[in-house]
């Protein structure tokens, strides 16, 4: 599957038996519907909120190029979740969802319960071993 910033071919990252697509080039994540909630399932220290949408807000005026889905074509809109940061791509055809650089560790800090509250490095290092 393409990246949907720069149209490179994306490596596949398998983290507990879930597939996700990652950029080598610009650091992107896509995760296909569900991957959040699989991956949540194969993390004993935090569980990690799935976008829902009826937690998603539209954010209009950004300044970043419009993306198109990497599975469907279709645009996908700018969203955020419980309007907290980050602002990242969704694919209104229920595909799935892009963060660029960064913005998933923004997610999983905004968007996580804590089973054991983890520390933030040890969070950052979970997230390393997954990516």
């Amino acid at each position: 599957m393409k990246c949907p910033v720069c149209n490179v071919e994306m490596k596949l990252v398998n983290y507990k038996g879930v597939e996700v697509d990652f950029c080598e080039k610009c650091k992107g994540v896509w995760f296909d519907l569900k991957e959040i909630d699989q991956l949540s399932d194969g993390v004993k220290e935090f569980n990690i909120v799935e976008p829902r949408l009826e937690n998603m807000k539209l954010v209009k005026g950004i300044n970043e190029s419009v993306r198109e889905c990497p599975r469907c074509g279709k645009e996908m809109d700018k969203v955020t979740m419980n309007s907290k940061p980050p602002i990242f791509d969704y694919c209104p055809n229920d595909c799935g969802y892009w963060f660029d650089a960064d913005e998933v560790k923004e997610y999983v800090k905004n968007n996580m319960t804590a089973v054991e509250k983890p520390s933030v490095q040890n969070m950052v290092e979970i997230l390393k071993r997954m990516y």
